[in-house]
């Protein structure tokens, strides 16, 4: 068991101590550093900000997405690596600023701050701004309420009123029902076209979501059914990638928390004056 020695001066009188270093009591979690955890945000944001802003300048990413549309492949990949680094720079500026020295303390900042981070990102992400997710999910909502509230009605009205602004009157809903259900499929997209002032292809593809989310997706075109494949393939790969992003954005944090105590330097003043650096920073109880 190695000795600590401690020297001090009293009304002119040295006297040395021998402390062990048994008798410090360090405890198993320190408390958390909510300072560094702050800046690591701040600058995880900032440069999620950042390489979304060169992502969009690039032409990497898209500057909108339409509403109810799942964002392409390459705008989410842009997206993962974005939200990879930033969460990597905020946990390492987190772990650097802690003022700890063990690896452990390090990790635990740094997925506080990836948490606090990828919290913050959702919200701005699915706020009225951030068309990137709320476009995902929004028409996802609307039409999984109105099957819940209303049926093929419901599912008619959620539909058409994503394709225009205006209100669509009960009258509409209940002609167009019954031309559904009579499978006067034509009549149906004439009518849409007609009173709601859309194209072709937009009523017929409203008429065979119809079919296939009412129950019935063996009364929509060929065609139709093949979107909707395509639709749900899509939306899935859109979900495993955002899953994995965010799964490796964890992992990256624990790594930068770790590495940011690991390499963050400590100077120590002594009772003279002097400064020594790389030393391990003393903290009120313990070392």
């Amino acid at each position: 068991m190695s000795t600590i020695q401690l020297e001090t001066a009293r009304a002119g009188t040295n006297r040395n101590t021998t402390v062990s270093e048994s008798s410090f009591k360090r405890p198993l979690l320190s408390s958390i550093r909510w300072s560094a955890v702050i800046a690591g945000v701040a600058v995880g944001i900032s440069v999620q900000l950042l390489l979304t802003l060169f992502g969009i300048a690039s032409g990497l990413s898209m500057t909108s997405v339409q509403e109810g549309e799942v964002p392409g492949v390459g705008t989410l990949l842009w997206a993962g690596i974005a939200l990879l680094l930033s969460g990597f720079i905020g946990a390492y500026v987190t772990g650097y600023m802690c003022g700890l020295k063990r690896r452990t303390d390090g990790m635990l900042h740094g997925v506080v701050s990836w948490a606090v981070t990828t919290l913050l990102f959702v919200m701005l992400a699915t706020s009225a701004g951030g068309s990137l997710l709320s476009g995902v999910f929004s028409g996802v909502g609307s039409t999984s309420n109105a099957i819940a509230q209303g049926g093929a009605a419901g599912v008619l009205r959620a539909l058409i009123s994503n394709e225009i602004a205006s209100e669509v009157s009960n009258e509409a809903i209940r002609t167009l029902q019954q031309q559904l259900a009579n499978g006067q499929r034509d009549q149906a997209i004439a009518y849409m076209s007609a009173n709601f002032g859309l194209r072709r292809d937009q009523a017929s593809a409203i008429v065979d979501q119809t079919f296939i989310l009412s129950g019935s997706p063996e009364r929509a075109s060929v065609q139709g059914r093949e979107a909707a494949d395509r639709a749900i393939r899509n939306a899935s790969l859109a979900a495993w990638l955002v899953f994995a992003a965010v799964v490796l954005s964890l992992a990256l944090s624990l790594v930068g928390g770790a590495l940011g105590t690991m390499t963050a330097k400590r100077t120590v003043w002594s009772e003279e004056g002097g400064a020594s650096h790389g030393g391990v920073l003393v903290e009120s109880g313990g070392v």
